[in-house]
């Protein structure tokens, strides 16, 4: 994570024109907003949105994994309207210590392999959901 944290400041650091700095800050936001939308103000990308009683402390990896994958929904009114699915289906593998997305955002976090299964499984979940009948 620190390698890819780097190259995405050196890339910000290389960009030189404001309107391509603002069409990145305005896609972030527009990213937050949905995010929002899907999981509601109170969620702070920790793992007691699966189980209240599980831990409340800010999540880096599932930051990462929600905040790229959501801004490559391009169907989101489709995602919006099927939240609750997506929502039933994301709690349970957050509240399953032994699901492979739980292990995936909990241990060896910055290993390059457990970064591209997070990625892997939530696009995949994010693609059951818009594909379902």
């Amino acid at each position: 994570i620190q390698k890819y944290l780097d190259k995405a400041m050196e890339e910000l650091d290389s960009i030189v024109n404001e309107g391509e700095f603002l069409k990145l800050e305005n896609s972030l936001k527009d990213s937050l907003l949905f995010i929002i939308k899907i999981f509601g103000n109170d969620f702070t990308f920790s793992l007691s949105i699966g189980d209240k009683n599980l831990s409340k402390t800010f999540n880096q990896s599932l930051f990462d994994v929600i905040t790229v994958t959501f801004s490559e929904i391009e169907d989101k009114e489709r995602f919006l309207d099927r939240k609750d699915i997506f929502l039933q289906k994301f709690k349970d593998k957050i509240s399953n210590e032994d699901d492979e997305f739980r292990i995936a955002i909990t241990k060896g976090t910055s290993d390059r392999n457990t970064i591209l299964t997070r990625f892997k499984i939530m696009r995949s979940l994010i693609d059951e959901v818009l594909n379902e009948n």
